[in-house]
Order: structure tokens, then sequence, then C-alpha cells
């Protein structure tokens, strides 16, 4: 009876020694997956505001840059319009076609830039000569900037594109006589910016992927005990 007592009581501490053994790779993974799973979530949201954040951010900066070309041009405009007439050594005077002659002559646009001159509220000339439909003798834009007495500085929103301008009237005697716009049509900025946020995107999603990886290898070492 002694023997067969010893062997009742071993029994039950073998089954649940084979439970435990069951169960703990199930525990362990279980903790892994859920620390994972925290993780990405908010590797994954914070990425994704960073990235929803970035892209104004770039178009800001686009627009600034832009501006501050609009500025210079302007600026130019004003030294010339003051200075002498190179052709005859001596102040442009009440010549308004010349300083506008000269002016685009001297000066070539940057990439979608646009110089425009207006002489009494008509359209004068242009450099290029091509340009836009939102820009075009015709157009709405052109139109108002005909109008102006004072300098504007603002954007036209287009269906397919946008406008920044920068309009300089020319005044002799007191009078407008003249109007000097420089003007930047921002779509390639625009597509550039989407190229980079593309790559950034690509970037953040490799980094993503590899630190999702080390972090599964991290959540084992540190639940191995």
């Amino acid at each position: 009876m002694e023997v067969n007592l010893r062997k009742v009581q071993h029994r039950p501490a073998m089954h649940l020694s084979t439970n435990c053994t069951h169960q703990q790779p199930r525990v362990f993974f279980r903790a892994r997956t859920r620390i994972l799973t925290w993780y990405t979530l908010l590797l994954a949201s914070s990425t994704l505001v960073a990235l929803l954040a970035v892209r104004p951010l770039l178009f800001i900066s686009v627009e600034k840059r832009v501006e501050g070309s609009l500025v210079q041009e302007r600026e130019e405009f004003r030294r010339l319009a003051k200075g002498l007439n190179p052709a005859t050594g001596q102040p442009f005077g009440e010549n308004v076609t010349a300083i506008f002659d000269v002016f685009l002559s001297r000066n070539i646009p940057d990439d979608d830039e646009f110089l425009l001159t207006l002489i009494e509220g008509q359209f004068y000339k242009s450099s290029p000569t091509a340009l836009p439909d939102g820009l075009n003798r015709d157009s709405d834009l052109v139109n108002h900037l005909a109008q102006l007495t004072q300098p504007e500085q603002g954007k036209k929103v287009l269906p397919d594109d946008t406008i920044l301008y920068l309009a300089e009237p020319l005044r002799i005697g007191g009078e407008v006589r003249g109007m000097f716009v420089v003007a930047h049509l921002t779509t390639g900025e625009r597509e550039e910016v989407d190229e980079a946020f593309v790559t950034i995107l690509q970037a953040t999603i490799a980094g993503w992927v590899m630190a999702s990886v080390l972090a599964w290898f991290a959540a084992g070492n540190v639940l191995a005990p």
C-alpha cells in the first residue's frame, strides 16, 4: 500500500510540469506580439503626423523662396528706372518704352518665371514672349493688373496651377504711366516637393520595417528570462 500511494502522489506533479512547459512558449509569444504591436502603432502614428506636417511646410518654404525672387526682380527694375539709359547715357526721363525695353533685354527670367510690362493699361511686352493662359494679355489677372495704381503682391489660384506675382507701377511726374509685373508659376516647384515627399515616405517605410524587426528581437531578449 505504501508503494501505491507514492505512485499516486507523483502522477499529478508530472502532469502539471507538462502543462507549464506547453504554456510558456504561448505566453512568451503573446507578450512579445503585444509589445511589437504597440510599438508599431506608436511608431506609425508619430511618423504619419510628422509626414503630414512636413508636406505643407515644404510648400510654404517654396513659396517663400519664390517671393524672395520676385522681390529681387522688382528691386532691379527700380534701380534701372532711376538710373541712366545705356543707349544715351542720360536719364530715361519720360521714355517708358525705353525703360521696359532695356530691362527685358538685360534680364533673363528663371524657370517658370515671367516678366510682363503694361503701358497706360495696355499690354506692351513680356519675357518670354510665350505666356501661359493665366498670364496672356486677355486673362483676368492681366486685366486686373492693368487697373492698379499701387504696388501689389498676390497669388492667383488656377484649376491646374498657382501664380505668385508682384506688380510695381512706374510713376513719371506723379502719374502711373506703366506697370511692371514679375510672375512665377509654382507647378514645377510643387512637383519637386511631391517627388521629395515620395522619397521621404519610401525611406520612412523602410526605416519603419527595420525598426519593427529590431523591436521584435529586442522584445524577445527582454522577455527571455
